[in-house]
């Protein structure tokens, strides 16, 4: 079976209560896999982080991007995944060859939104305890995005969804008559996670099997693995190092240095006289 175009499919209930985001993620873990050489249980992590990560981008407008940056402490590493509106996502996790990461985080994460109609981006930043990825995520959606959602990753399919809460169409509604997001949660999700664990089924099956189970398709995204990166950013990067190191302490007597972008592993060769 060949290996499809990532992207994330867009749904409404029949009560136009809930919304549900399905992403089909086998071409950009695939990728990860090419671009980051990480051990077993670090590429998990990174593959875990990617598909719950990237449902932030359902709540980008147009122009917008945003970051994710968690900062460990034990064991040491640092997490970073940066998404736009037009679905590019790329990341990365430092030091490669990180020690064992643990299912339970401690230390802080930021998340910040850039819009291109504000001249400062917005950031939020909380500290973790004993936190897991899942309730970092379900943080980030409520705090950052001010939305009632939930995601859940398959367990061997690289596939994952978001149910989110819609405020109601009559502010005036009682809320008692709505079914609490954790009810309609619980109750759609064992069926949900069967879909996507099921790998014999491409999005296009799962659409019809979600149509057919009182879900309305809404739209579809293509979501892929792309770097902003180029060489002039690069050697704008090597020329703010001045500040701190001389041009001798930079090239170390050579006329040339090599630079590499962490997040696509694209090599940069830097000569002496363009700095």
């Amino acid at each position: 079976m060949s290996i499809e175009q990532s992207k994330i499919l867009s749904f409404l209930s029949d009560d136009k209560k809930f919304s549900l985001y399905v992403f089909e993620g086998q071409e950009i873990i695939k990728n990860l896999a090419v671009i980051h050489d990480v051990k077993k249980d670090a590429f998990n992590f990174l593959r875990d982080s990617v598909l719950s990560s990237v449902h932030m981008t359902n709540f980008l407008k147009p122009g917008e991007s945003t970051g994710l940056y968690l900062d460990n402490e034990e064991p040491e590493f640092m997490l970073k995944v940066e998404l736009d509106s037009n679905g590019h996502i790329r990341c990365l996790l430092l030091p490669e060859k990180a020690p064992e990461v643990s299912p339970a985080f401690y230390g802080t994460i930021k998340v910040t939104k850039f819009s291109p109609f504000k001249a400062e981006p917005y950031s939020s930043i909380v500290a973790l305890e004993n936190s897991s990825f899942r309730s970092v995520m379900n943080w980030v959606f409520k705090q950052t995005y001010q939305v009632n959602a939930q995601s859940s990753i398959a367990g061997l399919v690289d596939r994952s969804l978001m149910m989110m809460k819609l405020p109601p169409l009559n502010p005036l509604e009682e809320e008692s008559e709505h079914v609490s997001d954790t009810e309609f949660y619980d109750h759609h999700h064992h069926k949900l996670m069967e879909l996507m664990e099921d790998y014999s089924l491409d999005s296009s099956q799962i659409k019809e099997k979600l149509e057919s189970n009182g879900w309305m398709f809404l739209k579809e995204k293509e979501i892929s693995y792309s770097c902003q990166c180029s060489r002039d950013r690069m050697l704008s990067g090597v020329i703010s190092l001045l500040k701190v190191y001389s041009k001798e302490e930079l090239f170390e007597g050579k006329d040339h240095i090599e630079t590499k972008c962490d997040y696509c592993k694209t090599y940069y060769l830097i000569q002496s006289s363009e700095v």
